[in-house]
């Protein structure tokens, strides 16, 4: 179910999630920090199925 995505996500349709794309070079455990810090219950996106590929691919899209 839906929940209101924080401040500065965007809540993908597709998966019916909130996401937020971050640019830089982190290591694993910083990156899993960074994410922490912007929300407690953020984490690294794992993608699991074809439908989050394509959420995660138009974040990515150069013209978005």
């Amino acid at each position: 179910m839906y929940a209101e995505c924080p401040a500065d996500f965007t809540h993908m349709t597709l998966v019916n999630g909130c996401y937020k794309l971050v640019t830089g070079k982190l290591n694993w455990t910083a990156a899993g920090q960074e994410c922490r810090s912007l929300h407690p219950d953020a984490h690294l996106v794992v993608i699991n199925d074809a439908n989050e590929q394509m959420a995660v691919a138009g974040m990515l899209a150069p013209d978005r």
